[in-house]
């Protein structure tokens, strides 16, 4: 093995051979299955349960001109952009803590980081349901306040609930980069008679938007298909898209409607993450300009 790639590691080729069983990999489990689905999306829905193929767009026009579905995508959109800035905002302080604090236990803070991925998403959205609920954790104390508000099914209360989901995603992500960071030009920022706060916003900040905009795209996608916390917090109250798209398929057994809602909410979902990175791109520009 050692002698071939010393054979061919000059080739113009020999990046294609190195990922060569990644891209089989993609191939065969996620782009041949994609595509199946996407066909799906075109048939014709058989009241039995079964479908037959076809090529109409029937699908795709109940979707989009169903006032509970355009409902639930539009939440799940407004959910997706509020959750994610919430995200963005609390795990970027976590972050910087961990990466530049000098207290002596700031990296063990990173193992409370990863700690809630440790747990499933379904027994973390249960855990949730149960602080919530009108007599869980947070209502009681709340109610020693004389403040009676269940956060269970509620847009505050799935805000909270999925930020809990992405904030490990975010915060590791902001990390890798902030660790990356040249501790000399911050240095020079302070020779300069920069204080900490003008540092962070001409240095510091602008040599870590590249984490700021992986995390954001991350914490997005994640959450366009966020399913158990839906459940679990949300519904039926605050609906989202894929609990949806679960009971056409599985219950109502429409395969090719429940294929054509999961395409347009990948369209939706990658329309949005297009149009952020070009708008990210902009203001990269403009800062390093």
């Amino acid at each position: 093995m050692q002698a071939f790639i010393e054979r061919h590691k000059e080739e113009s080729y020999a990046g294609y051979i190195l990922a060569g069983p990644y891209l089989l990999y993609m191939l065969l489990l996620f782009f041949i299955p994609l595509g199946y689905i996407f066909l799906v999306s075109f048939y014709r829905n058989v009241p039995t349960g079964t479908m037959e193929a076809a090529f109409t767009l029937e699908n795709y026009v109940k979707f989009l001109t169903s006032d509970l579905y355009m409902g639930a995508l539009y939440t799940t959109v407004e959910l997706s952009v509020v959750s994610t800035v919430f995200t963005i905002l609390v795990s970027y302080p976590i972050a910087y803590f961990i990466v530049f604090s000098d207290w002596r236990y700031s990296q063990a803070l990173t193992l409370l980081v990863i700690a809630p991925m440790l747990v499933g998403n379904v027994v973390r959205a249960f855990g949730w349901f149960a602080l919530m609920g009108s007599g869980g954790a947070i209502n009681t104390v709340l109610g020693l306040f004389g403040v009676q508000y269940t956060l269970l099914n509620t847009k505050p209360g799935m805000i909270i609930a999925i930020s809990s989901v992405l904030m490990p995603f975010a915060v590791l992500i902001l990390m890798s980069v902030l660790y990356t960071l040249d501790a000399e030009l911050i240095e020079a920022a302070y020779n300069l008679g920069g204080n900490p706060i003008q540092t962070f916003v001409y240095v510091t900040l602008p040599l870590s938007l590249p984490g700021v905009i992986g995390a954001t795209i991350i914490s997005f996608v994640l959450t366009m298909g966020t399913f158990a916390t839906a459940v679990f917090i949300g519904m039926p109250q605050v609906p989202m898209i894929a609990p949806f798209i679960y009971d056409v398929a599985s219950t109502d057994l429409n395969w090719p409607l429940g294929a054509a809602m999961s395409f347009v909410l990948l369209a939706v979902s990658l329309a949005l993450v297009y149009v952020y990175t070009l708008v990210a791109d902009v203001g990269t520009q403009e800062v390093s300009a």
